[in-house]
């Protein structure tokens, strides 16, 4: 017997609908795969039954494909390994709707008889994931033949008759896709529960207020954490539940949400006022945490809109977290720093009062006193004066510089760069400017302060390194309070002082921030944390409050600052949004 050319007929793996009700229907035109079995009594299958069964299922429009028991069971042992390997791929991939077990059963040539166990052995060994059907032998087979794992079972008698083949070879096929599709739907009922019992746990246990809404913005799910009758908002809008002003400004958002398809971020909102407690009392009793009310009175909210599988806008999904202690805390910093700030004004000017009063003094002693020693005495007198005054200011931008940014601007930073560099004393180093159009949400006149003092910091620590001598200020704690030009302050991005090193500051972009580095001689790594801290300074002049401005400017619009060593060994500081929204943007 040959095998022949395996010909497919419709594509295997279609979707097959049983309508939902009884049995599913055989496809109309089925793949079998008719296998000559072995009789141990018989010898080498004859083939001539085989051939009769299977032209019979090709009148009857099956496409057929034949082949030996050797070639069905494995790789390598059928009539050439090309042969069989392909064939055994396809058995296990269900390429075929059925397999036709053929036995040429006999005690004596022509004549039929009882199946020997050897055949029911062979058929348990096809690796076949479609139904098989068993033909040869008589009737009392058909118990062993189910029990070796047939579907259905044909006598020899009926071996080649097309309608009995016909009724067994569908009845086999349908059976087989109705306990597919049974198996489809279990796992989709087990997945689908699952999903359901996850999703329950997420809108019963997450401590945020979840919510979902249909296409006319009517709450259809609300989760439990903090409303305690989460029933009281289903089917209706915010503004059905608590019609005020709030509430029609949120439904406005969600209409606009799903008009658009934008969603809605880190938007923060006040509680709505009402009869249902909205707070995490409830979740914190059910686990046992609950101390006390916590109501609170301000949220964050975020929505997106909600797709159907053709991406079309159905709803919206939302949540909600309380931020009511955030806000407190933020209200309670601006009140301390507005204390702070009418403090340092009071100290500045109780201390500027009296200092102003003694330099006058001291320039009519000047001019009254010609004794070279006396004199000597009244410059240091006059530096005391001047080193006052520097604290003072330095004070008075710790305070300042501090407070919460509240008013934010997209300014472009090489914009502020340049104004910076313009009011410092380069002492002949250049600027080297890489953040092309970016910008940053940022306060300008501060942002130019936190450049101004990083920049000093770079240039009279690498003067101070190149010529041996302390240049004014220090590396960790010059400051610069405001904008004001000195007379010697460069107006370009690069000097000519042959008396000093030639130290070059570059402004960059890293991902969502921005750094200053210069090639100067860097911060040890055991100074890193301590040069951030007012009052820490390295020589006997300093103020100690340069870097600590930047950092508190840094804090101030919600970045981080890290020190670090830049790729010549100088100073890097590099500034990160710890938000989104206070990322750099921009193109490079």
């Amino acid at each position: 017997m040959s095998v022949e050319q395996i010909v497919l007929g419709p594509e295997r793996g279609e979707s097959r609908t049983d309508g939902g009700e009884g049995t599913p229907e055989a496809p109309d035109s089925p793949a079998v795969l008719v296998v000559a079995l072995q009789d141990a009594r018989a010898g080498p299958p004859r083939g001539n039954g085989a051939d009769e069964t299977a032209d019979a299922l090709r009148t009857l429009g099956f496409t057929v494909t034949e082949t030996t028991a050797d070639a069905a069971a494995g790789p390598g042992t059928g009539p050439t390994a090309a042969d069989a390997e392909p064939l055994g791929e396809r058995l296990e991939d269900g390429a075929f709707d059925c397999v036709v077990a053929h036995a040429d059963a006999s005690s004596a040539p022509g004549s039929p008889g009882p199946l020997d166990a050897s055949a029911f052995d062979t058929l348990g060994r096809l690796p076949a994931d479609a139904p098989v059907v068993l033909v040869g032998g008589d009737a009392a087979d058909a118990a062993d033949a189910f029990e070796a794992g047939a579907a259905e079972f044909v006598p020899a008698a009926n071996a080649a008759d097309p309608a009995v083949l016909d009724a067994r070879v569908r009845s086999a096929v349908a059976r087989s896709e109705a306990a597919r599709l049974r198996s489809e739907r279990e796992r989709l009922a087990a997945d689908l529960s699952r999903e359901r019992g996850l999703l329950n746990a997420i809108f019963e246990t997450v401590p945020a207020h979840l919510y979902v809404k249909d296409r006319e913005a009517k709450h259809i799910r609300v989760s439990e954490a903090y409303v305690g009758d989460p029933d009281r908002f289903l089917g209706k809008t915010d503004y059905d539940v608590v019609p005020d002003e709030t509430s029609r400004g949120t439904y406005e958002d969600d209409l606009r949400i799903m008009e658009t398809g934008q969603p809605l971020f880190d938007q923060e909102e006040p509680i709505v006022p009402a009869d249902t407690t909205f707070s995490m009392q409830s979740l914190l009793e059910r686990h046992g945490e609950a101390d006390g009310t916590v109501t609170g009175d301000w949220v964050l909210t975020s929505k997106v809109p909600w797709r159907d599988a053709d991406g079309e806008v159905v709803g919206l999904v939302g949540f909600s977290i309380d931020i009511s202690d955030r806000k407190a805390d933020r209200r309670r910093l601006e009140r301390q720093n507005e204390r702070l700030s009418e403090f340092a004004d009071v100290v500045s000017h109780d201390l500027r009062s009296p200092l102003n009063v003694a330099q006058g003094y001291l320039e009519l002693l000047g001019e009254a006193v010609d004794d070279e020693t006396a004199r000597s005495y009244l410059h240091r007198i006059e530096d005391a004066h001047g080193r006052m005054d520097e604290l003072i200011e330095d004070v008075l931008a710790l305070a300042r510089q501090g407070t919460v940014v509240d008013d934010l601007t997209s300014t472009r930073i090489a914009d502020v760069v340049d104004a910076a560099w313009r009011s410092t004393t380069t002492h002949g180093a250049t600027l080297a400017v890489e953040t092309g159009d970016a910008t940053v949400p940022a306060d300008p006149g501060r942002l130019r302060a936190l450049f101004e003092n990083l920049f000093r910091n770079a240039v009279e620590h690498g003067a101070r390194q190149a010529s041996g001598r302390s240049a004014p200020g220090d590396s960790v704690e010059h400051s610069s309070t405001n904008s004001r030009a000195t007379p010697d302050d460069s107006v370009e991005h690069g000097s000519t002082d042959d008396d000093t090193h030639t130290l070059t500051v570059t402004v960059g972009r890293t991902d969502g921030g921005f750094y200053v580095e210069d090639d100067g001689p860097g911060i040890s790594e055991s100074e890193r944390e301590t040069v951030f801290e007012a009052g820490h300074s390295s020589v006997a002049d300093g103020t100690g409050f340069g870097l600590a401005i930047v950092k508190r400017i840094a804090e101030a619009h919600g970045w981080s600052v890290t020190l670090t060593e830049s790729e010549t060994g100088g100073a890097r500081f590099e500034f990160a949004a710890e938000h989104p929204a206070g990322a750099v943007d921009g193109s490079v």
